[in-house]
């Protein structure tokens, strides 16, 4: 199982980072941009990145890590409190 962990990590270091802006997040979450919002101040959604002074983006491969780790079927979404 450890070695399954260093392949991946190994493999995830050499992908190109691909950074995905607002709209594509909103898309690809299917939630909306003020619930994410909330979920990444609760530190359940990941850091948004500043690409410049005025535009932010979020690494597609943890937005992905995300949507693969959400509850399958008949879950409680990652907060209730929304």
């Amino acid at each position: 199982m450890k070695q399954l962990y260093l392949l991946i990590k190994i493999w995830r270091n050499t992908q190109m980072t691909k950074v995905i802006r607002r709209p594509q997040i909103v898309e690809k979450t299917g939630q909306s941009y003020s619930t994410l919002n909330k979920l990444e101040q609760q530190g359940l959604f990941p850091k948004r990145r500043c690409i410049s002074a005025k535009c932010v983006g979020w690494l597609e491969h943890e937005v992905d890590e995300y949507l693969n780790n959400l509850p399958t079927g008949k879950g409680k979404p990652p907060s209730s409190s929304l």
